[in-house]
């Protein structure tokens, strides 16, 4: 039973230089011009050619071609129907995967881990968070590992990094092999470390400890992770309502998410925006939280808060009295979240 959730959303990675999504392609096209890199320019060059043809329909249609989610959707889309204007249907057909191969190889020259004797260590702000789960774990709030699960709707490999770094066992429950006294990391959106097996189901191609043992750093350097060296195809899915053409392969991680839910006595949302294209995990807040545990608190951390409103929206009257705003980064909210103030309401 997890008695504390964690949701970290784009904002939680973007301190590590994760690229947000509305800053996604700016990112990637400004790699795209560095000679230096070994970027899969041909995945690239594809995903440049689909966003012009869909740039040019943009008289009959909107379409947000500089958002990559809706170009991610987009290029999904048209690989079903087997259409983009006037592109060949063999490289309609290979959007999808040139689209992943874009992402992937953007997260990966943009998240930078620090160096920790010869290998790496966790960013700063999922630091921070693993020292404040290790004193929940201390003041005997977590009974086990069992008793939190971190759900994320990130691609990248900043949590796993951090529990490793601080040998705390995790699962991503991606199949039935989910062991006990371990903390659950559920990624939503699936991961950039993941893809299909010759069976069609999920496995995890290369972990971050595989990548640790791989990697030789400097000492007093930052290290990216090449994990598009080990993966080809990334099973990664589109942030938006077409993860229903994913369900059944995510099928198991979004049930284990919904149960971590209706156990919850304790949420902390990081850095999410609740869009309004998401609205399965609308559903899946609304549903799971029908469990018979009773949320003490719902702490909301964003460096933006304008208006809560639209979070306070899909909160029920008694969750809604429970709701605690926090206007601060990630990273920087672990040592309120620590202090005696907001600790006791624990």
């Amino acid at each position: 039973m997890s008695k504390f959730v964690f949701v970290l959303g784009a904002g939680a990675s973007a301190e590590a230089g994760a690229p947000v999504m509305t800053n996604f392609i700016h990112q990637a096209e400004t790699l795209y011009r560095n000679p230096g890199l070994e970027l899969d320019r041909n995945s690239f060059d594809l995903v440049i050619k689909g966003q012009g043809l869909l740039q040019n329909a943009m008289a009959k249609a909107t379409i947000d071609v500089n958002n990559v989610e809706d170009l991610f959707t987009a290029f999904e889309m048209a690989a079903l129907f087997g259409k983009l204007g006037d592109l060949p249907e063999d490289q309609v057909k290979m959007l999808p995967m040139a689209m992943k191969r874009y992402i992937l190889e953007t997260i990966e020259y943009s998240v930078k881990f620090p160096a920790q004797g010869s290998s790496f260590s966790s960013t700063q702000g999922h630091e921070n968070m693993i020292h404040y789960i290790g004193k929940l774990k201390e003041a005997d709030f977590l009974k086990s590992w069992d008793d939190i699960t971190l759900i994320t709707f990130n691609y990248d490999l900043c949590i796993e990094t951090a529990l490793l770094s601080s040998g705390i066992p995790f699962s991503y429950c991606i199949d039935d092999s989910q062991k006990r006294d371990t903390v659950r990391v559920l990624k939503l959106h699936g991961s950039i470390n993941w893809e299909l097996n010759d069976k069609g189901l999920i496995e995890e191609k290369i972990s971050v400890r595989q990548l640790r043992n791989l990697i030789f750093v400097p000492n007093g350097s930052k290290r990216i992770l090449r994990v598009s060296k080990s993966v080809e195809n990334a099973y990664i899915v589109p942030p938006s309502w077409n993860k229903l053409y994913h369900h059944e392969k995510l099928a198991k991680i979004w049930r284990e998410a919904c149960d971590s839910l209706g156990d919850a006595n304790q949420i902390f949302v990081f850095g999410y925006s609740f869009p309004e294209s998401d609205l399965l995990f609308r559903y899946l807040y609304a549903i799971g939280s029908m469990g018979i545990s009773i949320i003490k608190n719902f702490f909301y951390i964003d460096p933006n808060i304008l208006n809560t409103q639209k979070v306070q929206a899909i909160l029920g009257p008694a969750v809604e009295k429970k709701f605690i705003p926090l206007n601060l980064k990630f990273g920087d909210s672990f040592a309120s979240l620590s202090d005696d103030f907001y600790f006791s309401k624990l």
